[in-house]
């Protein structure tokens, strides 16, 4: 899910804190759970039994409603923090408030993460960054995620074999991961390709992939690819994006068919890159060295 900071006033309705269960410390595979479009899994914080904690990559870093913070980690001093004043985050097109920005680290299960935490007005979610989060025991420093066998855990290097992975270039820009990759597209007759081009990794999209009109190469490529693209309306016939049917989709060495593909001019934020990875490409699992920059994706 990316996100982007604005200023602008807005109200939103509160929403139902998510229950929590019992859930064990000694957990070190996280069972991933999907749910409306989006993968959560449950662990244990400082102690603290959380269910429901959303997977996500496209953020700058934890994202948390108030009343969950408050009701859940308080133990932190939230009367101590400095409210913000006027800054705003858009998730989805929805409209929130910032009530505080922290640095934290907090223990995860057999995890630490490590970064900000952004306390939310009217957001009902815990939705943790994987970037952001590492393993307690310096030797797993892989970070493997399986969304078909919707499981999450830390690996050493002896736990797993590379020959089975490609491998990628892996950087966090902007606090983001970005892959780089070269993309091949067909599209009824038309052939387009953008060479060593960059994509942010977005668990929290539901899409195979999100192309960002203004970025110099996705321009260049439409406009000289003849791939028709046409406008994509929501269910009350607005349009919120453009997009094109790929009869072909080739990303990362891994090729899909028949697959819609968005292209949007609305985030320009980001149109240093050529787009944006969601859920639909991870059909197999993938390995994360954040440390050292790559990013493996099984053959």
């Amino acid at each position: 899910m990316l996100i982007m900071f604005v200023s602008t006033a807005a109200t939103s309705a509160a929403r139902t804190i998510p229950a929590q269960k019992n859930i064990s410390i000694e957990d070190s595979v996280y069972r991933l759970n999907f749910n409306n479009g989006h993968y959560f899994f449950n662990a244990v914080i400082e102690d603290i039994p959380v269910e429901d904690i959303f997977l996500e990559s496209a953020i700058p870093g934890i994202l948390i409603g108030d009343e969950l913070f408050e009701k859940t980690f308080n133990c932190f001093g939230l009367d101590n923090l400095e409210k913000q004043k006027g800054k705003k985050i858009v998730l989805l097109n929805n409209l929130y408030d910032i009530k505080y920005i922290h640095p934290i680290t907090l223990n995860i299960n057999d995890g630490v993460f490590t970064g900000n935490v952004f306390v939310l007005e009217s957001y009902d979610k815990l939705a943790l960054p994987v970037q952001n989060f590492t393993s307690k025991n310096s030797s797993k420093s892989y970070l493997k995620i399986d969304i078909p066998g919707k499981e999450m855990e830390f690996l050493s290097e002896d736990e797993w074999d590379k020959t089975d992975y490609k491998q990628f270039e892996l950087e966090c820009i902007n606090g983001f991961p970005v892959v780089s990759t070269n993309l091949t597209i067909e599209s009824n007759g038309k052939t387009g390709t953008i060479p060593n081009s960059r994509y942010i990794i977005d668990f929290g999209n539901g899409s195979l992939a999100f192309l960002m009109k203004g970025n110099k190469d996705v321009d260049f490529m439409l406009n000289n690819s003849g791939i028709e693209v046409f406008e994509a309306k929501n269910r009350d016939g607005q349009v919120i994006s453009e997009a094109f049917m790929a009869d072909t989709f080739i990303v990362c060495g891994h090729q899909f068919e028949n697959q819609p593909i968005g292209v949007t001019d609305k985030m320009k934020t980001f149109q240093v890159f050529s787009g944006l990875i969601g859920l639909k490409f991870f059909t197999v699992p993938v390995i994360f060295d954040f440390k050292q920059g790559k990013f493996y994706i099984h053959k």
